[in-house]
């Protein structure tokens, strides 16, 4: 969870640039990055460092992805149309049916190699 949602404060489409990052770090890794509350809050209070342990099973472009997305401070978090230009995601993001275009969804389509599997997250882009 993002850490602006703990304490209830105004949030934006960033708290999906989070949880996008916090998903596609538990499913390479098998377990998300930040443990408690506690250690999401020190990170964003600039009071710990991310836990980059948790990386090093990532290839690099994936932990770059992964550390900018749960970037402490919603405002240095990419936007949503910027997290498709990752070279880690830009590859496999599919082109948009008008439909979901429509409703402001952009999907992006994670191909996760080491689990064999394949996740399709669809982001509201406010």
């Amino acid at each position: 969870m993002a850490p602006e949602l703990f304490d209830r404060s105004k949030y934006s489409s960033a708290v999906d640039v989070w949880a996008l990052g916090a998903v596609a770090c538990c499913m390479r890794t098998g377990s998300p990055p930040f443990h408690s509350q506690t250690r999401i809050l020190d990170y964003a209070r600039s009071q710990a460092h991310f836990p980059v342990d948790a990386l090093r099973a990532l290839s690099w472009f994936c932990g770059d992805f992964v550390q900018r997305a749960m970037a402490g401070q919603p405002e240095r978090r990419p936007a949503i149309k910027q997290v498709l230009s990752f070279g880690w995601l830009a590859p496999y993001a599919t082109s948009t049916p008008r439909y979901f275009l429509n409703l402001g969804l952009l999907p992006v389509k994670l191909y996760l190699y080491a689990r064999y599997s394949v996740l399709t997250i669809f982001i509201y882009d406010d």
